[in-house]
Protein backbone atom coordinates (compact mmCIF):
# COMPACT_ATOMS: atom_id res chain seq x y z
CA UNK A 1 0.00 0.00 0.00
CA UNK A 2 1.37 3.49 -0.85
CA UNK A 3 0.40 6.36 0.95
CA UNK A 4 1.24 10.87 0.53
CA UNK A 5 1.00 12.74 3.54
CA UNK A 6 -0.50 16.60 3.67
CA UNK A 7 -1.52 16.61 0.35
CA UNK A 8 -2.37 19.94 0.68
CA UNK A 9 1.11 21.55 1.28
CA UNK A 10 1.76 24.72 -1.54
CA UNK A 11 5.76 24.80 -2.38
CA UNK A 12 6.95 27.85 -4.29
CA UNK A 13 9.58 26.83 -7.09
CA UNK A 14 12.47 29.29 -7.24
CA UNK A 15 12.84 30.07 -11.37
CA UNK A 16 16.26 30.46 -12.56
CA UNK A 17 18.95 30.96 -15.39
CA UNK A 18 17.37 34.70 -16.16
CA UNK A 19 17.60 35.38 -19.57
CA UNK A 20 19.88 38.40 -21.65
CA UNK A 21 18.11 39.01 -24.62
CA UNK A 22 14.15 39.02 -26.52
CA UNK A 23 15.29 36.35 -28.98
CA UNK A 24 15.15 33.17 -26.56
CA UNK A 25 12.17 34.52 -24.87
CA UNK A 26 8.73 33.46 -25.76
CA UNK A 27 5.87 35.95 -24.85
CA UNK A 28 4.29 34.93 -21.90
CA UNK A 29 0.68 35.86 -23.07
CA UNK A 30 -1.41 33.35 -25.23
CA UNK A 31 -2.72 35.97 -28.10
CA UNK A 32 0.67 36.66 -29.57
CA UNK A 33 0.73 33.05 -30.34
CA UNK A 34 4.43 32.90 -31.11
CA UNK A 35 7.18 30.98 -29.66
CA UNK A 36 10.86 30.07 -29.94
CA UNK A 37 12.41 26.32 -30.74
CA UNK A 38 15.75 26.18 -29.54
CA UNK A 39 17.65 24.53 -27.63
CA UNK A 40 19.78 27.64 -26.25
CA UNK A 41 19.23 29.18 -22.60
CA UNK A 42 19.39 32.99 -24.14
CA UNK A 43 21.53 34.56 -26.35
CA UNK A 44 25.03 34.39 -25.02
CA UNK A 45 27.99 33.26 -26.66
CA UNK A 46 29.82 30.63 -23.84
CA UNK A 47 32.15 28.39 -26.37
CA UNK A 48 33.80 29.01 -29.74
CA UNK A 49 34.66 25.56 -31.61
CA UNK A 50 37.07 25.56 -33.95
CA UNK A 51 36.75 24.15 -37.89
CA UNK A 52 39.43 22.73 -39.65
CA UNK A 53 41.24 25.09 -42.38
CA UNK A 54 40.34 22.43 -44.99
CA UNK A 55 36.48 23.38 -44.32
CA UNK A 56 35.18 25.85 -46.45
CA UNK A 57 31.78 25.57 -45.27
CA UNK A 58 30.80 24.89 -41.83
CA UNK A 59 27.54 24.50 -40.04
CA UNK A 60 25.13 24.03 -37.14
CA UNK A 61 21.95 21.75 -36.82
CA UNK A 62 19.03 21.34 -34.71
CA UNK A 63 16.99 18.09 -34.49
CA UNK A 64 13.62 17.65 -33.69
CA UNK A 65 11.32 14.20 -34.09
CA UNK A 66 8.28 13.67 -34.67
CA UNK A 67 6.49 13.33 -31.35
CA UNK A 68 7.71 17.25 -30.64
CA UNK A 69 6.89 18.60 -34.18
CA UNK A 70 3.35 17.00 -34.36
CA UNK A 71 2.45 19.11 -31.22
CA UNK A 72 3.28 22.31 -33.92
CA UNK A 73 1.52 20.69 -36.03
CA UNK A 74 -0.27 23.46 -38.67
CA UNK A 75 1.89 26.27 -37.24
CA UNK A 76 4.05 27.77 -39.27
CA UNK A 77 8.15 28.82 -38.98
CA UNK A 78 8.82 31.90 -39.94
CA UNK A 79 12.36 32.56 -39.89
CA UNK A 80 15.29 31.47 -38.18
CA UNK A 81 18.21 33.26 -35.85
CA UNK A 82 21.58 32.39 -36.02
CA UNK A 83 24.97 33.81 -35.12
CA UNK A 84 28.37 33.50 -37.06
CA UNK A 85 31.83 34.14 -36.62
CA UNK A 86 32.59 36.01 -39.40
CA UNK A 87 35.82 37.52 -39.49
CA UNK A 88 35.90 39.04 -43.32
CA UNK A 89 32.65 40.11 -43.41
CA UNK A 90 31.77 39.27 -47.15
CA UNK A 91 31.00 35.46 -46.97
CA UNK A 92 27.24 34.50 -47.04
CA UNK A 93 25.45 31.23 -46.25
CA UNK A 94 22.26 29.61 -45.81
CA UNK A 95 19.52 28.64 -43.11
CA UNK A 96 17.74 25.55 -43.80
CA UNK A 97 14.69 23.00 -43.05
CA UNK A 98 14.93 19.69 -44.26
CA UNK A 99 13.58 15.96 -42.90
CA UNK A 100 17.32 14.50 -43.80
CA UNK A 101 20.44 16.48 -42.77
CA UNK A 102 21.77 14.81 -46.21
CA UNK A 103 18.81 15.97 -48.53
CA UNK A 104 17.86 18.18 -50.39
CA UNK A 105 15.93 21.04 -48.10
CA UNK A 106 12.27 21.32 -47.54
CA UNK A 107 13.32 25.34 -47.38
CA UNK A 108 15.99 27.64 -47.19
CA UNK A 109 16.97 31.17 -47.34
CA UNK A 110 20.34 32.64 -48.65
CA UNK A 111 22.36 35.27 -46.31
CA UNK A 112 24.57 37.71 -47.59
CA UNK A 113 27.98 39.15 -45.75
CA UNK A 114 28.09 41.74 -43.00
CA UNK A 115 26.85 39.73 -40.09
CA UNK A 116 29.19 38.99 -37.31
CA UNK A 117 27.09 37.29 -34.18
CA UNK A 118 23.03 37.23 -34.18
CA UNK A 119 20.93 38.08 -36.84
CA UNK A 120 17.56 37.11 -37.97
CA UNK A 121 16.74 35.86 -41.38
CA UNK A 122 12.90 36.21 -42.54
CA UNK A 123 12.01 33.14 -44.49
CA UNK A 124 10.45 33.90 -48.11
CA UNK A 125 8.80 30.35 -48.00
CA UNK A 126 7.63 30.11 -44.75
CA UNK A 127 7.94 26.17 -43.47
CA UNK A 128 3.89 25.00 -42.46
CA UNK A 129 4.97 21.71 -39.86
CA UNK A 130 3.25 18.83 -41.16
CA UNK A 131 4.27 16.47 -37.79
CA UNK A 132 7.47 15.04 -39.23
CA UNK A 133 11.02 15.01 -38.20
CA UNK A 134 12.88 18.24 -39.28
CA UNK A 135 16.20 19.20 -39.39
CA UNK A 136 16.17 23.22 -38.82
CA UNK A 137 20.03 24.74 -39.76
CA UNK A 138 22.29 27.07 -41.10
CA UNK A 139 25.77 26.62 -43.40
CA UNK A 140 28.21 29.69 -43.76
CA UNK A 141 31.07 30.09 -46.16
CA UNK A 142 34.55 30.54 -44.76
CA UNK A 143 33.92 29.89 -41.11
CA UNK A 144 36.77 29.30 -38.44
CA UNK A 145 35.09 29.21 -35.36
CA UNK A 146 31.30 28.14 -34.55
CA UNK A 147 29.17 29.76 -32.25
CA UNK A 148 27.75 28.00 -28.91
CA UNK A 149 25.35 28.99 -26.16
CA UNK A 150 24.35 27.39 -22.70
CA UNK A 151 22.36 24.58 -22.97
CA UNK A 152 18.46 24.90 -21.99
CA UNK A 153 17.87 21.40 -23.08
CA UNK A 154 19.30 18.36 -24.62
CA UNK A 155 18.38 17.96 -27.70
CA UNK A 156 19.75 16.17 -30.69
CA UNK A 157 22.31 18.47 -32.66
CA UNK A 158 24.49 18.10 -36.01
CA UNK A 159 27.56 19.79 -37.17
CA UNK A 160 29.64 20.27 -40.05
CA UNK A 161 33.14 21.10 -39.32
CA UNK A 162 35.76 19.36 -40.84
CA UNK A 163 34.68 19.12 -44.69
CA UNK A 164 33.47 15.82 -44.53
CA UNK A 165 29.62 16.60 -44.29
CA UNK A 166 27.18 16.21 -41.21
CA UNK A 167 27.62 14.28 -38.09
CA UNK A 168 26.11 13.94 -34.16
CA UNK A 169 27.45 17.02 -31.97
CA UNK A 170 28.62 15.70 -28.79
CA UNK A 171 29.90 18.33 -26.94
CA UNK A 172 28.22 20.11 -23.76
CA UNK A 173 27.07 23.00 -25.28
CA UNK A 174 23.78 24.36 -27.62
CA UNK A 175 23.75 25.59 -30.55
CA UNK A 176 23.70 29.23 -31.74
CA UNK A 177 19.97 28.50 -33.41
CA UNK A 178 16.65 29.58 -32.94
CA UNK A 179 13.60 29.03 -34.79
CA UNK A 180 10.50 31.51 -34.71
CA UNK A 181 6.92 29.01 -34.27
CA UNK A 182 3.80 31.20 -35.10
CA UNK A 183 0.01 29.93 -35.43
CA UNK A 184 -3.10 29.40 -33.91
CA UNK A 185 -2.45 26.83 -32.20
CA UNK A 186 0.68 27.07 -30.93
CA UNK A 187 1.13 24.36 -27.64
CA UNK A 188 0.55 26.86 -23.92
CA UNK A 189 2.17 24.07 -22.18
CA UNK A 190 4.69 21.83 -23.04
CA UNK A 191 7.12 21.08 -20.18
CA UNK A 192 10.23 19.03 -19.97
CA UNK A 193 11.09 16.85 -17.06
CA UNK A 194 14.99 17.84 -16.65
CA UNK A 195 17.41 16.50 -13.79
CA UNK A 196 16.22 14.67 -11.02
CA UNK A 197 17.28 13.40 -8.05
CA UNK A 198 14.98 10.46 -6.59
CA UNK A 199 16.39 8.39 -3.57
CA UNK A 200 16.44 4.70 -3.97
CA UNK A 201 16.45 3.55 -0.55
CA UNK A 202 13.57 4.38 2.28
CA UNK A 203 11.68 3.33 5.47
CA UNK A 204 8.41 2.22 6.15
CA UNK A 205 5.92 5.44 6.20
CA UNK A 206 8.46 7.50 5.84
CA UNK A 207 7.99 10.18 2.07
CA UNK A 208 10.71 9.76 -0.35
CA UNK A 209 10.87 13.76 -1.56
CA UNK A 210 11.97 14.21 -4.74
CA UNK A 211 13.49 17.15 -6.14
CA UNK A 212 14.61 18.16 -9.54
CA UNK A 213 14.74 21.27 -12.68
CA UNK A 214 11.82 21.51 -15.25
CA UNK A 215 11.89 23.47 -18.69
CA UNK A 216 8.91 25.65 -19.59
CA UNK A 217 9.14 24.83 -23.46
CA UNK A 218 5.47 26.14 -24.30
CA UNK A 219 3.53 29.95 -24.33
CA UNK A 220 1.98 30.61 -20.85
CA UNK A 221 4.43 30.61 -17.96
CA UNK A 222 4.14 27.85 -15.49
CA UNK A 223 1.92 28.34 -12.37
CA UNK A 224 1.38 24.50 -11.17
CA UNK A 225 2.53 20.88 -11.42
CA UNK A 226 0.73 18.11 -10.90
CA UNK A 227 3.18 14.81 -10.82
CA UNK A 228 2.25 11.23 -10.78
CA UNK A 229 3.90 8.43 -9.09
CA UNK A 230 3.89 5.61 -10.52
CA UNK A 231 4.92 2.40 -8.53
CA UNK A 232 4.99 -0.85 -9.84
CA UNK A 233 3.63 0.41 -13.16
CA UNK A 234 -0.09 1.54 -11.21
CA UNK A 235 -0.44 5.40 -10.30
CA UNK A 236 -0.10 4.80 -6.72
CA UNK A 237 -0.32 9.13 -5.53
CA UNK A 238 -0.28 12.50 -6.61
CA UNK A 239 1.07 15.13 -5.94
CA UNK A 240 0.32 19.35 -7.20
CA UNK A 241 2.42 22.67 -6.44
CA UNK A 242 1.51 25.61 -7.20
CA UNK A 243 2.49 29.28 -6.86
CA UNK A 244 5.07 28.37 -9.45
CA UNK A 245 6.42 31.37 -12.07
CA UNK A 246 8.14 29.79 -14.28
CA UNK A 247 8.20 31.39 -17.84
CA UNK A 248 8.91 30.62 -21.26
CA UNK A 249 11.58 29.48 -22.99
CA UNK A 250 13.23 29.19 -18.98
CA UNK A 251 14.06 26.26 -16.43
CA UNK A 252 13.05 26.24 -12.69
CA UNK A 253 13.77 23.86 -9.99
CA UNK A 254 10.73 21.88 -7.79
CA UNK A 255 10.99 20.19 -4.66
CA UNK A 256 8.24 17.57 -3.95
CA UNK A 257 6.99 16.69 -0.39
CA UNK A 258 7.07 12.92 -1.91
CA UNK A 259 4.94 9.89 -1.16
CA UNK A 260 5.75 7.24 0.99
CA UNK A 261 5.54 2.86 1.10
CA UNK A 262 4.09 1.26 3.51
CA UNK A 263 5.42 -2.33 3.50
CA UNK A 264 9.17 -3.19 3.09
CA UNK A 265 10.32 -4.91 -0.34
CA UNK A 266 11.56 -4.03 -3.58
CA UNK A 267 9.80 -1.62 -5.94
CA UNK A 268 9.70 -0.23 -9.27
CA UNK A 269 9.29 4.13 -8.78
CA UNK A 270 8.55 6.17 -11.98
CA UNK A 271 7.71 10.30 -12.06
CA UNK A 272 5.12 11.59 -14.41
CA UNK A 273 4.54 15.23 -15.20
CA UNK A 274 0.11 14.38 -15.50
CA UNK A 275 -1.05 17.96 -15.67
CA UNK A 276 0.48 21.35 -16.31
CA UNK A 277 -1.65 24.63 -14.94
CA UNK A 278 -4.25 21.71 -14.86
CA UNK A 279 -4.09 21.45 -18.24
CA UNK A 280 -3.24 18.63 -20.56
CA UNK A 281 0.90 18.89 -21.84
CA UNK A 282 1.54 18.89 -25.62
CA UNK A 283 4.40 16.92 -25.62
CA UNK A 284 3.79 13.86 -23.04
CA UNK A 285 7.02 12.06 -24.30
CA UNK A 286 9.15 14.10 -22.20
CA UNK A 287 7.31 14.23 -18.91
CA UNK A 288 8.34 10.75 -17.34
CA UNK A 289 11.58 10.10 -15.34
CA UNK A 290 13.84 7.07 -15.54
CA UNK A 291 12.36 3.77 -12.68
CA UNK A 292 14.00 4.41 -10.03
CA UNK A 293 14.63 1.23 -8.25
CA UNK A 294 13.59 1.77 -4.83
CA UNK A 295 14.43 -0.62 -1.52
CA UNK A 296 12.07 -0.19 1.45
CA UNK A 297 13.38 -1.75 4.70
CA UNK A 298 12.56 -1.53 8.53
CA UNK A 299 16.17 -0.55 9.11
CA UNK A 300 19.54 0.18 7.14
CA UNK A 301 23.30 -0.46 8.08
CA UNK A 302 25.15 2.98 7.75
CA UNK A 303 27.74 2.73 5.28
CA UNK A 304 31.02 4.47 4.37
CA UNK A 305 32.17 6.61 1.18
CA UNK A 306 35.20 6.05 -0.37
CA UNK A 307 37.22 8.96 -1.93
CA UNK A 308 39.75 8.28 -4.38
CA UNK A 309 41.93 11.48 -4.94
CA UNK A 310 44.69 11.58 -7.84
CA UNK A 311 47.46 13.60 -7.59
CA UNK A 312 51.14 14.22 -8.10
CA UNK A 313 53.95 16.41 -7.14
CA UNK A 314 54.12 17.47 -10.45
CA UNK A 315 50.86 18.94 -9.98
CA UNK A 316 50.84 22.59 -9.51
CA UNK A 317 46.74 23.01 -8.29
CA UNK A 318 47.27 20.02 -6.53
CA UNK A 319 48.35 20.88 -3.54
CA UNK A 320 45.68 23.86 -2.33
CA UNK A 321 42.71 21.38 -3.56
CA UNK A 322 44.60 19.08 -1.14
CA UNK A 323 44.65 22.03 1.66
CA UNK A 324 40.33 22.06 0.75
CA UNK A 325 40.06 18.29 0.93
CA UNK A 326 41.54 18.75 4.48
CA UNK A 327 39.30 21.12 5.64
CA UNK A 328 36.11 20.01 4.23
CA UNK A 329 36.28 16.46 5.47
CA UNK A 330 37.71 17.25 9.06
CA UNK A 331 35.82 15.09 11.52
CA UNK A 332 34.16 13.12 8.73
CA UNK A 333 34.71 9.59 10.14
CA UNK A 334 32.42 8.08 7.32
CA UNK A 335 34.57 8.95 4.59
CA UNK A 336 37.86 7.02 3.49
CA UNK A 337 40.27 8.78 1.26
CA UNK A 338 43.40 7.14 -0.70
CA UNK A 339 45.51 9.00 -2.96
CA UNK A 340 46.80 7.86 -6.38
CA UNK A 341 49.75 9.33 -7.21
CA UNK A 342 48.96 9.37 -11.31
CA UNK A 343 46.56 11.09 -13.76
CA UNK A 344 48.96 13.74 -14.26
CA UNK A 345 52.32 12.03 -14.58
CA UNK A 346 53.98 10.26 -11.99
CA UNK A 347 56.08 10.57 -8.67
CA UNK A 348 58.33 8.29 -6.23
CA UNK A 349 54.86 7.70 -4.22
CA UNK A 350 52.98 6.39 -7.63
CA UNK A 351 52.46 2.67 -7.35
CA UNK A 352 51.55 0.55 -10.71
CA UNK A 353 48.01 0.01 -9.52
CA UNK A 354 47.02 3.30 -9.21
CA UNK A 355 48.79 4.15 -13.18
CA UNK A 356 45.93 1.27 -14.13
CA UNK A 357 43.09 3.36 -12.11
CA UNK A 358 43.82 6.12 -14.67
CA UNK A 359 41.08 3.60 -16.86
CA UNK A 360 38.25 5.30 -15.07
CA UNK A 361 39.12 8.63 -16.65
CA UNK A 362 37.52 9.63 -20.24
CA UNK A 363 39.41 7.64 -22.67
CA UNK A 364 41.62 11.00 -24.06
CA UNK A 365 42.05 12.91 -20.63
CA UNK A 366 44.02 12.82 -18.09
CA UNK A 367 44.37 15.43 -15.69
CA UNK A 368 44.52 15.92 -11.73
CA UNK A 369 43.97 16.81 -9.26
CA UNK A 370 40.66 14.68 -9.79
CA UNK A 371 38.38 12.27 -7.83
CA UNK A 372 35.92 9.75 -7.65
CA UNK A 373 33.37 8.96 -5.09
CA UNK A 374 32.35 5.67 -4.58
CA UNK A 375 33.59 5.06 -8.29
CA UNK A 376 30.14 6.31 -9.26
CA UNK A 377 28.98 7.99 -11.95
CA UNK A 378 26.12 10.33 -10.75
CA UNK A 379 25.94 12.02 -13.64
CA UNK A 380 21.93 11.54 -13.54
CA UNK A 381 21.19 13.62 -10.71
CA UNK A 382 24.24 16.18 -11.12
CA UNK A 383 24.89 16.56 -14.90
CA UNK A 384 27.23 19.48 -14.55
CA UNK A 385 29.86 17.93 -12.60
CA UNK A 386 29.91 14.67 -14.66
CA UNK A 387 30.79 16.16 -18.11
CA UNK A 388 33.05 13.73 -18.96
CA UNK A 389 30.34 11.50 -18.66
CA UNK A 390 33.37 8.75 -16.49
CA UNK A 391 33.24 8.34 -12.36
CA UNK A 392 36.37 11.03 -12.41
CA UNK A 393 35.63 14.44 -12.28
CA UNK A 394 37.72 17.72 -10.98
CA UNK A 395 38.74 17.51 -7.52
CA UNK A 396 37.70 20.12 -4.62
CA UNK A 397 36.45 20.66 -1.24
CA UNK A 398 32.75 21.32 -3.03
CA UNK A 399 32.69 18.78 -4.61
CA UNK A 400 33.73 16.12 -1.93
CA UNK A 401 31.51 17.34 0.28
CA UNK A 402 28.13 17.16 -2.29
CA UNK A 403 29.12 13.93 -2.88
CA UNK A 404 30.08 12.90 0.57
CA UNK A 405 25.92 13.68 1.44
CA UNK A 406 24.86 12.11 -1.82
CA UNK A 407 27.04 8.90 -1.21
CA UNK A 408 26.43 8.27 2.44
CA UNK A 409 22.82 8.90 2.13
CA UNK A 410 22.86 5.18 0.04
CA UNK A 411 22.84 2.57 2.94
CA UNK A 412 25.62 -0.33 3.08
CA UNK A 413 24.67 -2.75 0.48
CA UNK A 414 27.59 -5.14 2.12
CA UNK A 415 29.73 -5.64 5.22
CA UNK A 416 33.24 -4.58 5.20
CA UNK A 417 34.49 -5.81 8.99
CA UNK A 418 38.05 -5.89 9.30
CA UNK A 419 40.64 -7.37 12.22
CA UNK A 420 43.83 -6.58 12.39
CA UNK A 421 47.65 -7.65 14.29
CA UNK A 422 50.73 -5.66 13.69
CA UNK A 423 54.11 -7.49 14.74
CA UNK A 424 55.74 -4.33 14.95
CA UNK A 425 59.03 -6.22 16.13
CA UNK A 426 59.18 -7.61 12.80
CA UNK A 427 57.15 -5.27 10.93
CA UNK A 428 54.58 -7.67 9.82
CA UNK A 429 50.99 -6.84 9.24
CA UNK A 430 48.09 -9.45 9.15
CA UNK A 431 44.61 -7.90 8.07
CA UNK A 432 41.23 -10.36 8.23
CA UNK A 433 37.93 -9.21 6.45
CA UNK A 434 34.98 -10.60 6.54
CA UNK A 435 31.28 -9.75 5.47
CA UNK A 436 27.90 -10.50 3.63
CA UNK A 437 25.41 -9.11 1.72
CA UNK A 438 22.96 -6.45 3.24
CA UNK A 439 20.72 -5.36 0.65
CA UNK A 440 20.20 -6.23 -2.95
CA UNK A 441 23.31 -5.77 -5.61
CA UNK A 442 23.22 -5.89 -9.25
CA UNK A 443 25.53 -8.01 -11.44
CA UNK A 444 26.22 -9.56 -7.71
CA UNK A 445 28.35 -12.06 -9.65
CA UNK A 446 30.89 -8.95 -10.29
CA UNK A 447 31.80 -8.35 -6.51
CA UNK A 448 35.37 -8.02 -5.53
CA UNK A 449 37.30 -7.06 -2.65
CA UNK A 450 40.25 -4.12 -2.49
CA UNK A 451 42.98 -4.09 0.39
CA UNK A 452 45.15 -1.26 0.52
CA UNK A 453 48.20 0.39 2.92
CA UNK A 454 48.10 3.99 2.67
CA UNK A 455 50.41 6.41 4.66
CA UNK A 456 49.60 9.94 5.71
CA UNK A 457 51.15 13.01 6.18
CA UNK A 458 54.73 11.87 4.15
CA UNK A 459 56.40 15.07 4.12
CA UNK A 460 57.83 16.14 0.77
CA UNK A 461 59.77 19.45 -0.54
CA UNK A 462 59.45 18.59 -3.93
CA UNK A 463 54.99 19.08 -4.09
CA UNK A 464 54.66 21.70 -7.05
CA UNK A 465 53.16 24.64 -6.10
CA UNK A 466 53.48 24.48 -2.50
CA UNK A 467 55.69 26.68 -0.29
CA UNK A 468 58.60 24.02 -0.33
CA UNK A 469 57.09 21.85 2.47
CA UNK A 470 54.11 19.63 1.91
CA UNK A 471 52.90 16.51 3.36
CA UNK A 472 51.14 14.06 1.25
CA UNK A 473 47.65 13.01 2.42
CA UNK A 474 46.80 9.09 2.72
CA UNK A 475 49.25 8.04 -0.14
CA UNK A 476 48.48 4.47 -1.54
CA UNK A 477 51.79 2.51 -0.04
CA UNK A 478 50.60 -1.29 -1.12
CA UNK A 479 48.10 -3.58 -2.89
CA UNK A 480 47.57 -6.65 -1.00
CA UNK A 481 44.72 -7.52 -3.99
CA UNK A 482 45.12 -8.10 -7.79
CA UNK A 483 44.95 -4.55 -9.63
CA UNK A 484 41.01 -5.12 -10.31
CA UNK A 485 40.25 -7.01 -6.75
CA UNK A 486 39.70 -10.21 -5.57
CA UNK A 487 36.56 -12.09 -6.46
CA UNK A 488 34.52 -12.81 -3.61
CA UNK A 489 31.03 -14.27 -2.76
CA UNK A 490 29.26 -11.51 -0.52
CA UNK A 491 25.58 -14.02 -0.81
CA UNK A 492 27.26 -16.74 1.42
CA UNK A 493 29.68 -14.47 3.45
CA UNK A 494 33.56 -14.05 2.82
CA UNK A 495 36.39 -13.83 4.85
CA UNK A 496 39.54 -13.22 3.06
CA UNK A 497 43.17 -12.62 5.14
CA UNK A 498 46.47 -10.59 3.82
CA UNK A 499 49.92 -10.41 5.38
CA UNK A 500 52.19 -7.41 4.48
CA UNK A 501 56.01 -6.77 4.94
CA UNK A 502 56.21 -3.01 5.97
CA UNK A 503 59.52 -1.16 4.28
CA UNK A 504 61.61 0.79 7.16
CA UNK A 505 61.18 3.61 5.26
CA UNK A 506 57.25 3.38 5.96
CA UNK A 507 56.05 5.61 9.64
CA UNK A 508 53.85 2.63 10.66
CA UNK A 509 52.06 4.77 13.03
CA UNK A 510 50.64 6.79 10.01
CA UNK A 511 49.66 3.55 8.30
CA UNK A 512 46.34 2.26 7.84
CA UNK A 513 44.58 -0.46 6.12
CA UNK A 514 41.52 0.19 3.57
CA UNK A 515 39.21 -2.39 2.63
CA UNK A 516 36.21 -2.45 0.17
CA UNK A 517 33.89 -4.12 -2.09
CA UNK A 518 32.93 -2.79 -5.30
CA UNK A 519 31.62 -4.43 -8.56
CA UNK A 520 33.81 -4.50 -11.78
CA UNK A 521 33.01 -4.24 -15.66
CA UNK A 522 36.08 -4.85 -17.84
CA UNK A 523 33.82 -3.28 -20.31
CA UNK A 524 32.20 -0.78 -18.33
CA UNK A 525 33.73 2.04 -16.24
CA UNK A 526 30.72 3.21 -14.86
CA UNK A 527 29.19 0.09 -13.61
CA UNK A 528 32.19 -0.31 -10.45
CA UNK A 529 30.55 1.52 -8.21
CA UNK A 530 31.36 0.44 -4.57
CA UNK A 531 29.39 -1.20 -2.01
CA UNK A 532 30.82 -0.01 1.12
CA UNK A 533 34.27 0.74 2.75
CA UNK A 534 36.10 0.43 5.62
CA UNK A 535 39.61 1.76 7.53
CA UNK A 536 41.93 0.62 10.19
CA UNK A 537 44.81 2.55 11.37
CA UNK A 538 47.70 0.10 12.70
CA UNK A 539 47.73 1.77 15.78
CA UNK A 540 44.46 0.40 16.71
CA UNK A 541 45.52 -3.35 15.42
CA UNK A 542 46.35 -5.94 18.12
CA UNK A 543 49.91 -6.31 18.83
CA UNK A 544 51.06 -9.72 17.51
CA UNK A 545 53.63 -12.37 18.15
CA UNK A 546 55.13 -15.05 16.32
CA UNK A 547 55.16 -18.13 16.92
CA UNK A 548 56.18 -22.00 15.88
CA UNK A 549 53.68 -24.26 14.83
CA UNK A 550 54.06 -26.10 18.24
CA UNK A 551 52.86 -23.24 20.32
CA UNK A 552 49.79 -24.04 19.03
CA UNK A 553 48.99 -27.34 19.76
CA UNK A 554 46.05 -28.36 21.88
CA UNK A 555 45.73 -26.80 25.45
CA UNK A 556 42.96 -27.10 28.42
CA UNK A 557 41.29 -23.87 27.12
CA UNK A 558 41.12 -24.57 23.19
CA UNK A 559 42.22 -23.08 20.12
CA UNK A 560 39.74 -20.23 18.42
CA UNK A 561 39.16 -18.65 15.48
CA UNK A 562 38.71 -14.77 15.50
CA UNK A 563 34.88 -15.94 15.35
CA UNK A 564 35.07 -17.71 17.79
CA UNK A 565 34.47 -20.70 16.34
CA UNK A 566 36.75 -23.46 18.23
CA UNK A 567 39.73 -25.74 16.31
CA UNK A 568 40.37 -29.45 16.53
CA UNK A 569 44.05 -29.88 15.58
CA UNK A 570 46.70 -28.07 14.28
CA UNK A 571 44.99 -24.80 12.66
CA UNK A 572 45.95 -23.09 9.16
CA UNK A 573 48.38 -20.17 8.72
CA UNK A 574 46.28 -17.24 10.25
CA UNK A 575 45.47 -15.00 13.57
CA UNK A 576 44.11 -17.27 16.61
CA UNK A 577 42.80 -16.80 19.99
CA UNK A 578 44.66 -19.16 22.72
CA UNK A 579 45.06 -18.58 26.34
CA UNK A 580 42.91 -15.59 26.12
CA UNK A 581 45.93 -13.80 23.55
CA UNK A 582 46.01 -13.50 19.66
CA UNK A 583 48.73 -15.55 18.27
CA UNK A 584 49.59 -15.04 14.31
CA UNK A 585 50.78 -18.29 12.52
Amino acid sequence: MITIKNTDIRKKVVSFWALAAFLCLAPSSASAQKLTLGNNLGTGIVAMEQVKKSATIAGEALYFPAETMEAYKGCKITEITVAVNNDTGTDGGRVFITNDITGSPITEQTFTGGYNGWFVIELNRPYTIDGKAIYIGFEAQNQRLLLYCNPLVKNEEWVCIDGDGWKRYSGLNASAINATVTGDNVPEHNVRLGTLRMPGYTLPSENIAYDGEIQNLGMQTVTSLTFNYIVDGEAAASETIDNLSITPHQQGTFQLQGFAIDKEGDYDVQLEIAAVNGGTDAVMTDNSSRHKPTVCRQAFTPRKMLLEVFSTERCNSCASVHKGLATALEGKDDVIEICHHAGFLTDPLTISESVEYEWFYSDDYLYAPAMMADRTNFEEEYPDYFTYHVPVIGAGATAATLFHSVATAIPALASVDMQMVVDSDNRLATINVDGRQLLPVDSIDSVRLYVFISEDSIFSEKQSGSLGSFYHRHAVRKSLTPTWGEPVDIASGYSKSYTAQIPEEWDMSRLRAVAFLARYDATDKNACPVLNANAMPFTEATSGINTISGSLQHSSKGIYTISGQRIDGVPQKGIYIKDGRKIIR
